[in-house]
């Protein structure tokens, strides 16, 4: 983990605005697209342990997302169903 995202983990923990922004946001798209808020919320987890706050932020509002994006958040997503939690 290099110090940037220490940084930017650091302040989404204090619970500054951009940070809780961006998941809200996140959570809004997602459980719009039929998936419960808790699952979407778990995804957003699991999305941010491989990728900064600011990045998915970016992807999730137009920008160029990396090209292993799209099976992590189908990953994130299968791992947070209720029938797979506990077992990941």
């Amino acid at each position: 983990m290099n110090v940037f995202q220490v940084i930017t983990i650091t302040l989404c923990l204090a619970g500054v605005a951009a940070c809780s922004s961006a998941k809200r946001d996140f959570i809004n798209q997602c459980a719009s697209s039929a998936s419960d808020e808790p699952i979407c919320s778990c995804a957003w987890d699991k999305l941010s342990q491989r990728y900064s706050d600011s990045e998915l932020h970016s992807i999730f509002n137009g920008g160029k997302a990396p090209p292993q994006f799209g099976r992590d958040y189908q990953d994130a997503e299968q791992q947070c169903e209720p029938s797979t939690v506990g077992m990941n």
